[in-house]
């Protein structure tokens, strides 16, 4: 009998908000996924947002070596008779890197549930948008007072911020629907919760006008005017946070009842996990900005239920090893992947290696008890060297301390990319090799 697989990725969901992961508010959901499966309590994103993230978890390969060639899980599990649907509304899949090389192949259906003119012409708009507000921001950096009487016209306007993708009720409805006409049939479907992603607007408080204006407000700050948040403010967001993630959480439950109901619980496995987590200022940042490889951005929570039972694994694992897990769980004979099958590693992954962007030169390592980050800029590298064992909050630089680790780790991430790189030259030539003694035998 052959599983189906479920992957659940919540957009920006930082795993210190999860109650299984030691949160003191309630995921009950999730927690119950958790208890049913297996929970790895140190499980890392390869990169600080969506694009890299999402590219690596769905090929297995570091940013550098993925092309429109390169397997992704969807098309290997559609070639072993897999039905295959995502329900994605982040529209950030359809651009950039993502369309460059095509990440979404294999999927028989990709729903983003968008609007034309939420994939095509809102996010251009937000651009710029968001440029504005910097350039006030930079015009106005000397008089905050100048400052906040400019942009109070805009924060406190009675123009809504839309939800900009459906929120978690809709995607969970889109999914069973699906999932009920194709329930006899092994399947593979994607669904990306976009309610913990910002702009935060929680359905309980999204009622009143005055309501909706102080939501609207604070979050034209946080997308526009990041300065300009006042301490109040930033727990106001983290409790609004906080909610949309219950809302997701409730919409989990109702989904797994219904599988329960369809009676294809027991041959489902469910992966749940994050392409990235979300900062609060413990950096200087909010959101998730390309720079932001710390801990609360990289750390992800990552579940795998009805595998195993309440088994909790305390080794470092990265995202990208998902694909080569996810096959050799099924069964399923294909040595394309890159990486582990985490359900038996023993030790950490090492390095573990996280990119800050599809475009930046920003990268992580992480081996042993030591995390490095690396940035270049202007063909300047600056180097941020941690101490987990002693400072897991990522809080002390000791790079200039500690330069022989510096280079050690910088090594590991130079011999990491060498090895895929030898890799995937070596499988070309025996396709090669392969092609020719077909041509020969025909």
């Amino acid at each position: 009998m052959k599983k189906n697989i479920i992957l659940i990725t919540i957009d920006s969901l930082r795993t210190d908000y999860l109650s299984c992961y030691e949160h003191h508010k309630k995921t009950k959901n999730i927690d119950i996924l958790a208890k049913n499966g297996i929970l790895f309590k140190n499980a890392f994103s390869n990169g600080a947002n969506t694009l890299a993230s999402v590219s690596i978890m769905m090929t297995s390969y570091y940013l550098p070596f993925i092309t429109q060639n390169t397997p992704t899980l969807a098309e290997v599990l559609k070639k072993h008779g897999y039905k295959t649907v995502a329900f994605n509304p982040n529209v950030l899949m359809l651009y950039g890197f993502a369309r460059k090389v095509k990440i979404t192949r294999g999927f028989e259906i990709y729903n983003t549930l968008l609007s034309s003119q939420r994939k095509i012409l809102e996010p251009y708009i937000e651009i710029g948008i968001a440029q504005a507000g910097k350039l006030l921001e930079l015009f106005s950096l000397k008089n905050k007072r100048l400052f906040s009487y400019l942009i109070k016209p805009i924060l406190y306007a009675p123009l809504p911020i839309d939800v900009p993708c459906p929120r978690a009720d809709i995607l969970t409805q889109k999914s069973l629907d699906w999932i009920k006409r194709n329930k006899d049939k092994p399947f593979f479907i994607w669904i990306n919760y976009m309610d913990v992603h910002e702009p935060y607007l929680p359905i309980n408080r999204y009622k009143s006008l005055f309501q909706k204006i102080k939501m609207w407000a604070i979050n034209r700050k946080l997308r526009y005017f990041k300065s300009a948040i006042s301490l109040d403010e930033l727990n106001l967001l983290k409790e609004l946070y906080y909610e949309e993630l219950v809302y997701v959480d409730h919409n989990i439950g109702i989904l797994v009842d219904k599988l329960q109901e369809y009676s294809i619980l027991d041959k489902t496995v469910i992966i749940l996990t994050s392409d990235h987590g979300e900062q609060f200022m413990e950096h200087g940042s909010l959101a998730h900005p390309n720079k932001g490889l710390y801990k609360e951005q990289l750390h992800v929570p990552l579940i795998i239920y009805n595998y195993d039972k309440n088994k909790v694994l305390k080794q470092k694992v990265s995202l990208k090893n998902i694909p080569k897990t996810i096959v050799e769980m099924l069964g399923i004979n294909y040595n394309g992947f890159r990486g582990y099958n985490i359900l038996k590693i023993e030790s950490d992954e090492d390095p573990i290696i996280s990119y800050g962007g599809t475009t930046n030169p920003y990268i992580s390592v992480i081996s042993g008890r030591y995390k490095l980050i690396i940035r270049k800029i202007k063909n300047k590298k600056y180097y941020e060297l941690y101490d987990l064992s002693s400072d897991p909050a990522e809080t002390k630089n000791i790079a200039n301390e500690h330069y022989d680790v510096v280079n050690l780790l910088e090594n590991k991430f130079i011999e990491a990319l060498t090895k895929e790189k030898t890799s995937i030259s070596l499988k070309n030539k025996t396709l090669i090799q392969i092609k020719k003694i077909k041509e020969r035998m025909k």
